[in-house]
């Protein structure tokens, strides 16, 4: 199973831009083959303890059916991210397509020639996806590159700006151990998830929405996109109305 969570904006009454939260719990087979993702999603809020009590539940009900099943924690890199990640999950990786980004701002730090500087952006997150201790290598080039005293100030905060990157999600680079265990190492489904739960249907021309509107709506879309949980959830709904009258 992986876990990833992201934010995207939305438009508020008052004209006020705010974080709404999407979450997904993807199964995989043996292979590394996608087999179905469960999607959630809840409005912007203030620390964000609405969404991730959802998640939690939602993860809970999940691991006492899949009790022996390994949980892999996926992010972009975000930093409020990851302490929540480490209480649900026994490994966490970071997304590889976010890291080579990271390593494509920096390589005008290695070399001058354009064609050069592809050259190297290449092998590099070649090697950084196939051969262990990649990222070690990596950083010590990055390092190494830091203590030119010809670059730009334009280059060098890039170059900065990489080097804290690697240097705070180091431990979650082993790529190459993760492809050999058939792990995935990209957070692309949760990234999409904001596009289709969130971005498709709240950001239309023009709209605008309250709290409790927009909460109720993205909770119920993030239903109707996960596999048989729309019918499920008014299965459930009738089941309990019958009940109670």
């Amino acid at each position: 199973m992986t876990i990833g969570l992201d934010g995207t904006c939305m438009l508020f009454c008052g004209r006020e831009y705010r974080q709404a939260m999407v979450g997904t719990i993807a199964f995989y087979d043996a292979s590394g083959e996608r087999l179905h993702t469960n999607y959630i999603a809840a409005a912007p809020e203030h620390g964000k303890a609405t969404f991730l009590q959802r998640m939690d539940e939602e993860i809970e009900r999940i691991k006492k059916k899949y009790g022996g099943v390994c949980y892999i924690g996926i992010s972009d890199g975000t930093a409020d991210y990851s302490p929540w990640l480490k209480q649900h999950t026994s490994t966490q990786v970071l997304d590889f397509w976010h890291t080579t980004e990271y390593l494509a701002e920096t390589a005008g730090a290695i070399h001058r020639s354009k064609t050069k500087q592809k050259e190297w952006l290449d092998e590099t997150c070649h090697a950084l996806k196939h051969n262990h201790r990649a990222a070690e290598s990596i950083l010590g080039e990055l390092e190494e590159a830091f203590d030119k005293q010809n670059l730009s100030a334009g280059v060098r905060e890039k170059l900065e700006a990489a080097l804290s990157y690697f240097g705070n999600n180091f431990g979650r680079m082993n790529y190459a151990s993760y492809r050999k265990t058939n792990l995935p190492i990209g957070s692309g489904i949760t990234e999409a998830a904001c596009k289709t739960v969130v971005k498709s249907r709240m950001c239309g021309l023009g709209m605008k929405w309250t709290q409790s509107g927009s909460d109720g709506v993205l909770t119920l879309r993030a239903l109707s996109l996960t596999t048989n949980r729309w019918k499920a959830f008014w299965e459930n709904l009738s089941k309990n109305s019958l009940t109670t009258n």
